[in-house]
């Protein structure tokens, strides 16, 4: 195991200078090996020459690999203290190829994700879901699309990454996985230990690469209807899906007939979590051509 005496001394002399204590509430874990910083910098798509995203840049390691690489960069920072810091450090490229914003990502994202958009972070553990789920809501995940261009490259949980692309069958598969990969291309980058942050968290990273699939995507009721199935399906997890349907109705179609299309699939007897996305999507398709809908 590789040890980052070195790094997390000059970590700690430079968070005295700023009398800043890292808060665990916003997640401020910082990243120690810039080998790291400097993989996920070359995996940004080589098409794309617009702003990158960063999203809590903390001291500026990795914003410090997007510049030298050519990148020009939009920084948000909620700590005050480490924003008035990278102002200073950034000052001559402000306005420039560095635009540094002091405020809560998740009230400016729905924005930013509406046009051409490339994220790249160590984004704090505590925003991991809402993020996420944010993104898979945006109209640029469906359909509707006007075709902007997305791209993501993030460095999350270790467990909260098994369960966006855990396959059907296995205990972490569930509500999050099927919707993620109906909706996104990936690719697992990397695995990060605990031990190449400071202050070291709890649990190891893994970091992933992901855009929005072009084919196969949801319109907004198909999804509308999905998410509903979903819902119900995985509160009861352990039940037959034909049980978990029975006679409810999911945006007017019957149970009876709903069970029908099921049995048709042969799935009739799975539980929600041996079903496959491409099954799930199938399952939808079938039921947008129920003449009742």
């Amino acid at each position: 195991m590789r040890s980052y005496e070195k790094e997390i001394d000059t970590i700690k002399k430079k968070l005295d200078e700023l009398d800043l204590r890292p808060s665990k509430r916003w997640g401020q874990n910082f990243l120690l090996d810039s080998d790291i910083s400097l993989r996920i910098v070359k995996e940004i798509d080589k098409g794309y020459d617009g702003p990158v995203l960063e999203i809590g840049p903390g001291l500026g390691k990795l914003t410090d690999e997007l510049i030298e690489s050519g990148h020009s960069v939009i920084c948000y920072e909620l700590d005050s203290r480490l924003y008035s810091y990278l102002k200073k450090r950034y000052a001559q490229l402000l306005g420039k190829s560095v635009h540094l914003y002091n405020k809560d990502i998740m009230k400016d994202i729905k924005g930013l994700m509406g046009r051409d958009c490339y994220i790249v972070s160590n984004l704090p553990y505590s925003i991991t879901s809402r993020f996420i789920g944010t993104v898979l809501d945006s109209k640029n995940c469906g359909r509707e699309s006007d075709d902007r261009y997305f791209g993501s490259i993030l460095m999350l949980q270790k467990d909260y990454i098994d369960r966006l692309i855990s396959k059907s069958g296995c205990r972490t598969y569930g509500r999050i996985s099927v919707l993620f990969q109906l909706k996104m291309d990936h690719e697992l980058l990397m695995e990060v230990p605990s031990s190449s942050f400071f202050p070291r968290p709890a649990v190891d990273s893994s970091v992933i690469k992901f855009g929005i699939k072009k084919d196969n995507r949801l319109d907004k009721e198909e999804d509308a209807i999905l998410r509903e199935l979903l819902r119900v399906l995985f509160s009861q997890r352990r039940k037959k899906i034909s049980n978990s349907i029975g006679d409810r109705k999911f945006h007017g179609i019957d149970g009876v007939i709903l069970r029908k299309k099921i049995d048709e699939m042969g799935i009739s007897e799975y539980r929600p979590e041996k079903i496959s996305p491409e099954d799930y999507l199938e399952l939808i398709d079938r039921m947008m051509k129920i003449e009742n809908i």
